[in-house]
């Protein structure tokens, strides 16, 4: 490959991963190259082009669904267009790109970064596509533009993030911010039409949900039904070998009687297993969620929290269906976040085993938290921007690959120090707006070879955790990833219904029935609002580090 060929990388998700992973490869493609330049080395580095996809044109906090839900206000911070996405060298936003002269000192530095932004301008370009990705091959990607086209994508590195299918409301399409809006006032409005509202699933996502609801509408009768012993469920941490029910940790134990306290009532060993519908004694339909022992609770809506899989289904016709686990249906990496026997393929996040990889080899690095996501998307782009001086540079000595053991140097060189120690292992579960609980957590392997969780202190209703709660960790998100989220002006039809107002023939009849999907058309826009500027502390980390490491197997 020639310096005048264009290298193309395709990301698949405009996911928190996707956009920390597709600025990473931007801001190390520079330092290289710019190193470069500076000490005349006679090496190769070709254009790049980076390719974001995603049906979504914009992106949403997922962090704060579970409260958007039930507050719309929060929910109009959480979704940040493609314009407010800050991507570098894009037509979608010029001011990323653009070099300001109150940031130097002097008129020659300015100038000197203006030739260098010029030069850059001409060798990196990022695009995005509108679309759904619907079969991955090695080498290319075959994508439905949403208008009835498709396009087929060649790539000589694919970031594959596209996080988990789940159902609504914890799923909004999302298509336009004004859509978004849409859909979680629908959801809104069906939850505070609804007397009796269940929760399926005592996960994170299960407890936060739940609170909220009963925080918002304490008159409502909110039941949390959940399969295992304890809650949250803490089983993504450990083995799936059945050997017995796990110790409860101080963590569940009183989360367990913050939900209690709160009125909700609280089912352990109780599955969900589907929603039926019963007449009462005056012949009108009630309706039920049936659990496993044949029991029925009372739902005039059910939130399902515990049905979610990998989106794994475009690589199942392909022959990267051989990466995909039978058992959980994750893609399965290697020591370097490469999809297993596809080096030109990368994955991370909740898509993939990479939580368990790092569980088995005991680091302390959550995938459920920001910092976590971040850390691991690094590991990701420093590998492809290795491979790429690699692959034009056979005279080069070869950079060996970042392995996942090398985390913890990862995590000190992103966030300094005092902030990794501190942050990347740190679960914070919300229990509405006034209530948190957080908990450093790692893992261990016990004398039969077991992993076991490794407990740190708990802390309640931390006042900096509680501050950074308030928007539902979306300003630590801009911040992290360069994001500008915003209020918006939209307005909506009709008046929120306040809390304690129910009606539950109408969820009865029509609102509760849209528990599996929502469709909305909205042409209206109010995408071009922008009232708050995020900041990047990714685009501050200047360190880039091309050393080697021991082992040389995971070659690209």
């Amino acid at each position: 490959m020639s310096d005048s060929e264009v290298i193309t990388v395709a990301v698949v998700g405009a996911s928190f991963a996707g956009l920390a992973v597709l600025k990473s490869i931007i801001r190390q493609y520079k330092q290289v190259f710019l190193h470069w330049q500076k000490t005349g080395e006679p090496y190769k580095l070709g254009r790049i082009q980076v390719y974001l996809i995603d049906p979504k044109r914009g992106f949403i906090n997922t962090f704060a669904i579970p409260r958007a839900i039930t507050n719309v206000e929060i929910a109009a911070l959480t979704y940040a267009s493609l314009d407010d996405l800050n991507l570098p060298y894009s037509v979608y936003s010029t001011e990323a790109n653009t070099v300001k002269r109150e940031d130097y000192d002097t008129d020659d530095a300015y100038n000197e970064a203006v030739k260098i932004d010029q030069l850059l301008q001409d060798r990196i370009e990022v695009r995005f596509i509108q679309g759904t990705v619907l079969e991955v091959y090695e080498h290319h990607l075959l994508i439905d533009d949403m208008e009835g086209d498709e396009i087929d994508l060649p790539f000589n590195y694919c970031v594959y993030v596209p996080g988990k299918k789940r159902l609504w409301p914890l799923n909004p399409e999302g298509f336009t911010k004004s859509s978004f809006m849409e859909e979680i006032y629908q959801a809104f409005t069906c939850i505070a039409n609804s007397q009796y509202v269940t929760i399926a699933g005592g996960g994170i996502i299960g407890c936060q949900v739940a609170t909220e609801v009963k925080a918002r509408f304490p008159d409502k009768s909110v039941t949390l039904l959940h399969s295992g012993h304890a809650i949250p469920s803490l089983s993504n941490r450990f083995n799936k070998e059945d050997d017995g029910e796990l110790p409860t940790t101080e963590l569940q134990v009183q989360a367990l009687q913050k939900l209690k306290e709160m009125g909700i009532d609280v089912r352990l060993n109780s599955r969900a297993l589907r929603e039926v519908e019963i007449p009462d004694d005056k012949g009108r339909i009630r309706r039920y969620v049936l659990t496993k022992d044949q029991s029925h609770v009372r739902s005039d809506i059910t939130l399902w929290c515990c049905k979610n899989e990998p989106i794994t289904y475009p690589l199942l016709s392909t022959s990267l269906k051989e990466a995909v686990s039978p058992t959980d249906g994750s893609v399965l990496l290697n020591e370097c976040c490469q999809v297993e026997g596809f080096p030109s393929v990368y994955s991370l996040g909740d898509v993939s085993n990479l939580q368990t990889m790092m569980n088995e080899k005991q680091l302390d690095l959550s995938l459920e938290t920001i910092f976590g996501l971040v850390i691991s998307s690094e590991i990701v782009s420093t590998n492809i921007i290795k491979s790429i001086v690699n692959a034009q540079n056979p005279s080069l000595d070869k950079k060996k690959l970042v392995r996942i053991e090398e985390v913890a140097a990862v995590a000190e060189r992103v966030l300094g120090k005092d902030l990794c120690s501190a942050q990347h292992n740190e679960v914070v579960l919300s229990l509405g707006p006034e209530h948190c609980i957080s908990q450093s957590v790692g893992v261990y392997k016990d004398e039969t070879g077991h992993l076991r969780l490794k407990e740190g202190a708990v802390a309640t209703d931390k006042p900096d955790v509680l501050e950074l709660l308030k928007d539902m960790n979306t300003k630590r998100v801009g911040k992290l990833l360069n994001i500008n989220f915003y209020d918006s002006d939209y307005q909506f039809k009709d008046t929120a219904p306040s809390p304690g107002t129910d009606n539950v023939s109408k969820n009865s009849d029509e609102s509760s029935k849209k528990g599996s999907s929502v469709h909305l058309d909205n042409e209206s826009n109010t995408d071009d609002i922008n009232l708050e500027k995020g900041i990047g502390l990714l685009n501050q980390l200047d360190n880039l580090e091309l050393a080697d490491s021991d082992d040389d197997s995971k070659q690209s």
